[in-house]
């Protein structure tokens, strides 16, 4: 049975050739794709960024695609659809105990209700959602690099 992921590149990707030195590879070990979002940089200090949908012929050749891919900079989006857990800091730059660090990658965090998500870049150690106000209306999400 076919296998699907969603996967996202991002970067100088198309002046280094590296989108379709991707796209090869996926079409190379018989599976497909379908661009779903790409952004073009203007100029040349902006970086571009592409959502694909990759399709193999089952899990295991999906998976092992998806390895080899990651080593050219793509990174699978998994879609949770559970809130992420906060909770608070007894002060400002301490993280709740028993926080860890869980990857490396480019990862999105997000609250049902309070629009939008958090989108974590690559090193980053956490994200703080601010509130606003006495209702603790949150407001946006700052990234913590270490």
């Amino acid at each position: 049975m076919a296998a699907t992921a969603l996967v996202e590149l991002e970067g100088h990707i198309v002046d280094s050739l590296m989108l379709a030195k991707v796209l090869d590879i996926i079409l190379d070990v018989g599976a497909d794709y379908v661009v779903e979002e790409f952004r073009l940089g203007k100029t040349q200090q902006d970086m571009s960024f592409v959502r694909v949908q990759v399709t193999a012929k089952n899990d295991h050749a999906l998976d092992a695609l998806l390895e080899e891919l990651q080593v050219h900079g793509v990174n699978r989006l998994v879609l949770v659809e559970t809130d992420a857990v906060t909770l608070p800091a007894s002060q400002d730059g301490v993280f709740p105990s028993g926080f860890c660090v869980t990857t490396n990658l480019v990862t999105r965090c997000g609250l049902v209700g309070y629009g939008g998500a958090c989108r974590i870049r690559k090193w980053t150690v956490g994200c703080a959602w601010l509130a606003r106000g006495k209702a603790s209306v949150l407001t946006r999400c700052q990234c913590i690099v270490s």
